[in-house]
C-alpha cells in the first residue's frame, strides 16, 4: 500500500480538518477512545514525508500508524489486532490535524544488487563451498538427492567386491529374499557402470549374475537377454588389462562347457 511514488508535499492548511472529515470511518466509542489517547499524549514522533504520515502511538503497547494522503483518497493502516479503523489511527489524524508532525525527506531509494543463484555458486570457490556444506549449516539446510549424486559422481564412490554382488543375490535367493526384486537392482548397478565407463566393475557384476544363476541353478541368465548386451559392451570398451581379467574368465566359461547353459553360451560366442 505504501510503495508508491511519494508525491510533494501538501499544503498544510489542507489538513485543518483531516480528522473531521474522515469521521466517517471510525465508531463513536472509536473517535472517543482515539481523542483519549490524543489528549494523554500518546501520539508519539508523527513525521511527514511527501504524502506520507507515520507514527508511534503508544497505550499499552506501542503501535505504528500509517496514513498516506492520495489524492481524494485517504489510506491508513495500523499494526494493532483491531481489524478495524482503530483508536490509534484516529488520534494520529487528530495529531495530523493539529499540525503536530514534523516534516522529513526521504532519501532516494535505491534498487537492491540482485544475483542468479547460478551466478552466485560459480562466484563462490570450491573449497569454500564444500566446507559450508559440510559445516552445521549447510548439512542442516542444503539437500542433495543422494542417489542422483552417486549416479553423477560415480568414480568418487567406494565400488563393491565382487563378493558383495555374488553373495548377497546368493543369499537372498536362498532366503527368498525378494531376490528379483535384488536381481533387477543390479541391472541398474551395471548401466550405472557403463554409463561412467568402469567396465571392470560392470563385469564384476555381470559375473555375479551368471555364477548365482549356475551355482543355484536358477534360471535368470535366459531371462534377461540384455545381460549378453552388457557383457558385449563392457568387453569391447575395457581396457586391455581389463579383457585380460574377463578373458580367464570367459576361458572358464568355455571350458566347463558354458555351465551346459544354451543362452549363456550363446552370449559368450558374441562376445567378439
Amino acid at each position: 500500500m505504501f510503495d508508491e511514488v511519494f508525491k510533494e508535499d501538501i499544503s498544510d492548511n489542507e489538513f485543518s480538518t483531516i480528522a473531521i472529515d474522515n469521521q466517517c470511518y471510525f465508531d463513536d466509542a472509536i473517535i472517543e477512545r482515539g481523542e483519549d489517547y490524543y489528549r494523554d499524549d500518546k501520539v508519539e514522533n508523527v513525521t511527514k514525508m511527501g504524502d506520507v504520515f507515520v507514527a508511534d502511538v503508544c497505550g499499552n503497547e506501542c503501535y505504528t500508524v500509517r496514513v498516506v494522503v492520495d489524492e481524494d483518497e485517504l489510506l491508513m493502516s495500523c499494526n494493532c489486532p483491531y481489524d478495524d479503523n482503530c483508536k490509534h489511527e484516529y488520534a494520529t489524524l487528530l495529531a495530523i490535524q493539529d499540525g503536530k508532525y514534523s516534516v522529513e525527506e526521504l532519501k532516494p531509494f535505491v534498487d537492491t544488487h540482485m544475483i542468479e543463484f547460478e551466478d552466485l555458486i560459480k562466484k563462490i570457490p570450491a573449497e569454500a563451498l564444500k566446507k559450508y556444506i559440510l559445516s552445521d549449516s549447510g548439512l542442516e539446510n542444503v539437500s542433495f538427492n543422494m542417489e542422483d549424486l552417486e549416479r553423477t559422481f560415480t568414480e568418487y564412490v567406494p565400488k563393491q567386491e565382487y563378493d558383495f554382488y555374488y553373495n548377497n543375490l546368493y543369499n537372498s535367493f536362498l532366503l527368498r529374499d525378494e531376490p528379483f526384486e535384488l536381481y533387477d537392482s543390479y541391472y541398474d548397478e551395471i548401466r550405472k557402470y557403463i554409463d561412467s565407463y568402469d567396465y571392470i566393475q560392470a563385469f564384476n557384476i555381470i559375473k555375479s549374475i551368471i555364477e548365482v544363476s549356475h551355482d543355484l541353478d536358477v534360471d535368470i541368465v535366459s531371462d534377461l537377454p540384455e545381460l549378453g548386451m552388457y557383457f558385449r559392451i563392457s568387453y569391447r570398451k575395457a581396457s586391455k588389462e581389463d579383457k585380460k581379467i574377463m578373458e580367464k574368465y570367459i576361458m572358464s566359461l568355455i571350458l566347463n562347457q558354458y555351465y551346459n547353459n544354451l543362452y549363456l553360451e550363446d552370449m559368450i560366442n558374441h562376445l567378439n
